[in-house]
């Protein structure tokens, strides 16, 4: 029989296999632990932070170019109508009633878009 199973499992003094006790393992497994602990902790909290950063730039752009879609939606509508206006304006009247009526046609439209 061999000296190792004649210990068993557990060797004499405390040691578990091959003269390693429970003492060696803590002091080599704990620092590794914590270690772990506070890579991952820092990791998690800088990550969070860039991703946070991320997405909130993200939402000023998506805010950025739907202002800059509906300021020009706008701008071609003042356009349109100013040109309508002028080209109103232009035409030959001869006929005050129709001349009124297609002015306030105008009117309307641009109060309505």
């Amino acid at each position: 029989m061999s000296p190792l199973m004649a210990i068993g499992r557990h060797g004499a003094h405390g040691q578990l296999f091959w003269g390693v006790t429970l003492i060696d393992i803590l002091h080599t497994i704990v620092p590794q632990l914590i270690l772990s602990l506070v890579v991952g902790s820092i990791t998690w909290l800088v990550g969070g932070h860039i991703a946070k950063r991320y997405s909130i730039s993200q939402k000023v752009k998506e805010i950025d170019i739907s202002t800059a879609k509906e300021f020009f939606l706008l701008y071609g509508e003042f356009f349109r109508t100013w040109k309508i206006w002028n080209a109103a304006t232009e035409w030959h009247h001869d006929d005050k009633e129709q001349y009124n009526n297609k002015m306030w046609e105008v009117y309307q439209k641009s109060c309505d878009d």
